[in-house]
């Protein structure tokens, strides 16, 4: 960088050498996944040419493991230079080169093997005719600039291997192999070329393996009988060596630095080196193929992180995994082999999902089912996803909480299609059909309460739970994100809207079951008051108010209380989830936010038809034409008519008695017949529903309260897991 600002200051952009330089710098940092510094790059650039090449949004794109959309962008970036003038400045060969190299890269991370055919065809015939071109005016300087750094028969190689075709993988190889130098001698540097001569090196010793044991090409002592040095068992240990040795040498230097440099795909290819090497057929040809710990290293113990993690790291982990698997089941040495492939395959969806590679996550979702219902039929490009779908939800073979963990994915993919309607219906389906599944005292079944001391403790919870509790999450996030969608839901009589019905109704029996937020053991030390009644928070008193519309000052839509009763459900689902409580703290003060604001324009509440009828038994014919007077008077709340502030400094000086006595003086001025020592008894009961109907506007703010001191006390009781390494 500091070159190209040289060279800006000596004003002598739009030289070969700039654009060299700017291609070299674009291209250091899409190997650090530095897209932060690409972008500042391209408003450096912009700066200082006036105008942006888009090429550099592609490499941005790569640089964040969005492969297919970088793709696409280096495409377009490619047809624009192509249409340009050869005088442009756009039209430069170190451009051009960079371009079609990083297309061919990125079609071979997300493992499209088609379209790296197809684009290694494109780039060659372009090749040829800019060649034909200067031997024709026989200008040596006016060469070519479309040149692929990767040969046809390695990609070619990689793609049989991938699909298990390991004899056209050794073909590949093989014409590979002709008219190049032994890789023993030859001087590498190069940590890029190092590795890809490592990674051949690997194919050349599997797809041997493979040989030997299938027994092709090998006599009956079991010696391979093909010529040259590919058909020699030796070779194999030798290869191996040679493959280890160049993963080795990049990672030697990086532990020379502090911090350490570690390239995680040298690391991942001196750990396949090493699989393979375990594999008994290298030590000795009659012991039994052995199980290989490249899964328990590699596979990850929480989800990738899509921050540091991108497809091709993981689909050369995908691709050994793959070729070692066969192996290991076969020797029974290994038996959770298949469970940890599926799991590898899940976790690769999800990142491919979250990247933006939507095809690499579909085909991915395809093998992973396939593993799921030990399907004897191979992975085609051409399978239907839908109806692999259809197939897993009919095999007993599965269990259920694989298949609701499947149709959760499937309906993320959809909401990333832009197939939202789809997604929604997809997960709420899939949610009712796995609570139908459940036993009887699951808590999201109406059962057996959950404490809010176990909650604060951390009792143990099946991952059934939490993974029921993030898809309800998921739901209330895509209706916040489409209001549309859900109020369509609602006026709609279709089947999504009675299975979200089902949900709400589930919630409704848990709350009335002193789950969730109206669990009343231990209320008082939850929300950290010490001053809390708990009879405020039971579902007596208020739970019946704090989802219905019609009973808040601030009238609500019906959808608006549907997604609160969905957190709620999510909490009592999975009382450990620290998300759903701060997702429903967040909606609490919003709703009581709202009424807040309603009842400073209004200055009173209306009351409610039980609270009505309850004044009108109280006062009976004693003061029954003051009866509308008096609930007026019930129905004030006695804010400051300026502002919050002004609220928290007359609640400073007056406090809950005060309250009450002036109260008490406006009813008795309303109605002097109830200062009869008779009737007194009256009054109190009056306040009490004074009292009902300011629990009940501050409800909402005082749950909000509750659910974050549980949010926090989780979040506190994660992070010191985290730190004791639990």
């Amino acid at each position: 960088f500091a070159a190209l600002q040289d060279e800006c200051q000596a004003k002598t952009v739009n030289t070969d050498n700039f654009w060299k330089m700017l291609v070299g710098v674009i291209h250091a940092l899409c190997q650090l996944g530095a897209w932060e510094a690409i972008r500042g790059m391209a408003e450096w650039v912009k700066h200082v040419l006036g105008v942006l090449p888009p090429w550099i949004n592609a490499a941005e794109a790569q640089a964040k493991g969005s492969f297919e959309k970088a793709c696409e962008e280096y495409i377009k970036a490619l047809d624009f230079i192509q249409s340009s003038d050869e005088s442009s400045t756009a039209n430069q060969p170190s451009v051009i080169e960079f371009i079609v190299n990083r297309v061919c890269e990125c079609y071979m991370s997300v493992g499209e093997w088609k379209e790296v055919e197809a684009w290694h065809s494109r780039v060659s015939a372009h090749h040829r005719d800019q060649e034909q071109v200067a031997y024709q005016y026989k200008d040596p300087s006016n060469g070519s600039p479309y040149r692929l750094h990767y040969d046809i028969n390695q990609i070619r190689a990689l793609s049989s291997f991938e699909s298990c075709d390991y004899s056209t993988a050794r073909e590949c190889l093989e014409a590979l192999s002709e008219g190049r130098r032994d890789p023993e001698v030859l001087p590498l540097w190069d940590p890029a070329q190092l590795l890809g001569t490592s990674q051949v090196l690997l194919l050349k010793a599997a797809t041997l393996q493979t040989a030997q044991q299938d027994g092709s090409g090998s006599d009956e002592t079991g010696s391979v009988t093909s010529e040259g040095d590919y058909g020699s068992r030796s070779c194999v240990q030798r290869w191996l060596k040679l493959s280890s040795a160049y993963a080795e040498s990049p990672m030697r230097v990086g532990c020379l630095e502090w911090p350490l440099r570690i390239p995680p795909c040298h690391a991942l290819q001196m750990q396949a080196t090493a699989a393979l090497k375990a594999m008994s057929h290298v030590r000795s040809r009659h012991s039994q193929p052995g199980s290989s710990g490249l899964l328990h290293h590699s596979l990850p113990a929480k989800s990738l992180n899509p921050s540091f993690q991108t497809s091709n790291i993981w689909g050369e982990v995908l691709r050994v995994s793959t070729f070692l698997g066969p192996t290991n089941v076969s020797s029974s040495s290994s038996p959770s082999q298949p469970n940890a492939l599926s799991s590898l395959l899940l976790e690769m969806f999800r990142l491919a999902r979250i990247q933006g590679n939507l095809r690499q996550a579909n085909r991915l979702l395809k093998r992973h089912i396939l593993e799921l219902t030990s399907s004897p039929v191979p992975y085609r490009e051409d399978l239907n996803l839908l109806e692999l779908v259809d197939e897993m939800e009919n095999s007993s073979k599965v269990p259920v909480l694989d298949k609701l963990r499947v149709m959760r994915e499937l309906a993320k993919l959809q909401s990333c299609h832009g197939q939202l309607p789809e997604g929604v219906s997809l997960m709420v389906s899939s949610l009712v059909e796995y609570c139908r599944s459940r036993n009887e005292l699951d808590p999201l079944a109406g059962g057996t309460a959950t404490t809010t001391s176990a909650v604060v403790k951390g009792g143990p919870l099946g991952s059934g739970c939490e993974l029921v509790s993030r898809s309800l999450l998921m739901l209330v996030k895509w209706f916040q994100m489409d209001v549309r969608l859900i109020s369509s839901v609602w006026a709609s009589e279709g089947s999504t809207k009675h299975q979200l019905e089902t949900l709400l109704d589930v919630e409704y029996r848990c709350r009335r079951n002193n789950q969730g937020l109206y669990n009343t053991l231990g209320a008082s030390s939850i929300d950290g008051s010490g001053t809390q009644d708990n009879k405020t928070l039971s579902p007596s008193s208020s739970s019946s108010e704090l989802f219905k519309p019609d009973d808040s000052v601030a009238r609500f839509d019906k959808h608006e209380c549907g997604m609160g009763q969905l957190l709620h459900l999510a909490t009592i689902q999975c009382p450990e989830l620290a998300k759903a409580w701060w997702q429903l703290a967040n909606w609490c003060y919003r709703i009581g936010r709202k009424n807040l604001e309603a009842l400073s324009a209004t200055g009173s509440a209306e009351l409610l038809p039980h609270e009505k009828e309850t004044v009108g038994k109280i006062l009976g014919e004693l003061a029954q034409e003051h009866q509308p007077a008096i609930e007026g008077v019930l129905g004030k709340i006695h804010f400051a008519e300026t502002s919050e502030d002004d609220l928290k400094k007359e609640q400073q000086h007056m406090d809950m008695s005060e309250y009450s006595n002036s109260v008490r003086g406006q009813l008795l001025s309303l109605c002097p017949a109830l200062e009869s020592p008779s009737v007194r008894d009256r009054v109190d009961s009056l306040l009490s529903v004074w009292q009902g109907v300011r629990v009940r506007m501050f409800m909402h703010y005082q749950l909000t309260a509750r659910a974050y001191f549980i949010f926090l006390k989780l979040s506190g009781s994660e992070q010191q897991a985290a730190a004791t390494g639990q």
